[in-house]
């Protein structure tokens, strides 16, 4: 949604524009998001079952 508000405001796109713009960012952020949170999570815990802090 803020996405495609800026899209439109800041850039000039078309509302048409922002929405492609904002489900793109959607469909990559997530799983971006995830596989960075899944590997943060696993390297800690790899350092927690080693005795590390």
């Amino acid at each position: 949604m803020v996405v495609g508000v800026v899209a439109v405001l800041a850039l000039g796109n078309t509302p048409q524009q922002a929405v492609v713009l904002a489900a793109v960012m959607l469909l990559v952020y997530i799983p971006l998001g995830y596989g960075f949170d899944t590997l943060i999570y696993r390297m800690r815990q790899r350092r927690k079952a080693r005795g590390g802090r």
